[in-house]
């Protein structure tokens, strides 16, 4: 016969709760029942947290569809870039316009600048998703992007600044 672990009162060898005091006991698989009900419910509410995590950033996206097509409806004009030393670090920024000749609302505008030295080959590149830039119809927008320069400011010659991607919005 076995006995139980909690009041230690013999036990019938199939017994799943002690009829003394009530205590679950192991089953045969070695885990108490308590033990597959605390997992499963933990296992729900983890499936719950993830599945609402996934709600939320389609909320957040809603109806944005994101892709590369924004880099061949918006266009980029008007671009320039500068130094500046701050606490003896050189930060290099890109600025110029996003101009939308379309009936779509873009946002959130993935951005890449690359620079050439004068024989052309490339030593820098700086890109950022500018997070709630707003490019409406027919209309322009401004941009400014910072980042660490890699070379001192005379290897710069040229540069190029292309769109990656953005999210359009279809509906208002």
């Amino acid at each position: 016969m076995a006995t139980c672990r909690h009041c230690k009162e013999e036990l019938k060898p199939d017994a799943t709760r002690c009829p003394h005091c009530g205590g679950l006991l192991p089953n045969r698989s070695g885990t108490s029942r308590g033990a597959k009900v605390t997992v499963a419910v933990s296992l729900s509410v983890l499936g719950f947290l993830i599945i609402a995590m996934l709600a939320m950033t389609v909320a957040e996206v809603g109806n944005d569809v994101y892709g590369p097509k924004a880099s061949r409806e918006l266009r980029v004009q008007n671009t320039a870039f500068a130094f500046t030393r701050v606490d003896g670090r050189l930060y290099l920024t890109v600025f110029g316009e996003i101009m939308n000749p379309t009936g779509h609302r873009y946002r959130n505008v993935y951005l890449e600048a690359r620079f050439l030295d004068a024989s052309g080959k490339q030593i820098d590149l700086v890109s950022r998703h500018i997070v709630d830039i707003v490019v409406l119809p027919h209309d322009t927008s401004h941009f400014r992007i910072m980042d660490l320069a890699a070379r001192e400011p005379a290897d710069y010659s040229a540069h190029t600044v292309t769109i990656r991607s953005a999210g359009v919005r279809w509906n208002d």
